[in-house]
């Protein structure tokens, strides 16, 4: 009766439940995905730095985040599972005791703030979307935009720890499911804001077909598309320039420009690839 108890309670993770036997007992599924359910074309590897940096991505695909398998195998791929990186996930995903085990040994951790200067303080890199929920249920025609939103923490910390950081985007994870509305409206007009749940998305995906809510799925087979870009240095910002807003919200919105960039040059090159599709 222990065990089932213990087995049924939510997953609390730390830096050291991340298992590099676990990651490399997976890469091969991973890669496979990557390879034939995904199409995965990865360019920019060359970017990652050999030190620890911050890779910032955007946020398609609802709750499976199919970039960030692609993003992680891509790493795993480049630097060996025995290189150090961290992802952070929403806290709620560590409630389901499995699936919040198995997030932990590859790597994932609660987003939290305390959470995400651990992992720099220990010399690690650690992979964050600032898009979160609103990028990630965005509705399907706004799929070629990036919105990072106006969560710009992710410029302080690593401003605050002297870290570069990476811009890591997608092409192709938001045709993985069919976000028809984003449900915000919806969500303020049955009173579900005020309890804390500030989107209730319809969308149409497998195996459910159309539903509301955020719902985990099967995700369809898309090509998927990621480019590394160059890393982005903050050297000639002071650790006190953390304090200072317009500083901040600046570096932010560069870094989104910087990312929007690499996403129109992400779907021009493949609409070049694909010149009879398009007539």
């Amino acid at each position: 009766m222990t065990n089932q108890l213990e087995d049924a309670a939510p997953v609390a993770p730390s830096l050291q439940d991340r298992d590099v036997q676990y990651i490399r007992s997976w890469m091969p599924l991973a890669e496979l995905a990557s390879r034939l359910y995904f199409r995965v074309r990865a360019c920019g590897l060359e970017n990652i730095p050999a030190s620890a940096a911050l890779f910032v991505g955007n946020h398609s695909g609802g709750l499976m985040t199919p970039d960030t398998i692609v993003a992680a195998q891509c790493f795993w791929s480049h630097c060996g599972p025995e290189r150090p990186v961290y992802a952070l996930v929403h806290p709620s995903v560590f409630a389901y005791p499995a699936m919040g085990r198995h997030i932990a040994r590859v790597g994932g951790l609660p987003a939290t703030p305390y959470m995400a200067q651990q992992v720099l303080e220990s010399g690690a890199s650690m992979l964050i979307y600032p898009g979160a929920g609103a990028e990630a249920y965005r509705p399907h025609t706004e799929r070629h935009r990036i919105k990072l939103g106006k969560r710009a923490g992710y410029v302080r910390l690593a401003m605050r720890n002297q870290v570069p950081i990476v811009p890591v985007v997608c092409l192709g994870g938001h045709d993985t499911l069919l976000v028809i509305d984003d449900g915000v409206a919806r969500a303020q007009a049955l009173g579900l804001d005020k309890i804390g749940v500030e989107r209730l998305p319809l969308t149409y995906a497998w195996p459910f077909g159309l539903t509301l809510g955020a719902n985990y799925n099967l995700p369809f087979p898309a090509r998927i598309d990621i480019m590394f870009g160059r890393p982005i240095h903050f050297g000639g910002f002071q650790k006190a320039g953390t304090r200072d807003v317009a500083s901040v919200e600046w570096c932010h919105e560069q870094i989104e420009a910087r990312m929007q960039g690499m996403l129109d040059g992400l779907i021009a090159a493949r609409n070049r690839q694909q010149p009879e599709r398009r007539r």
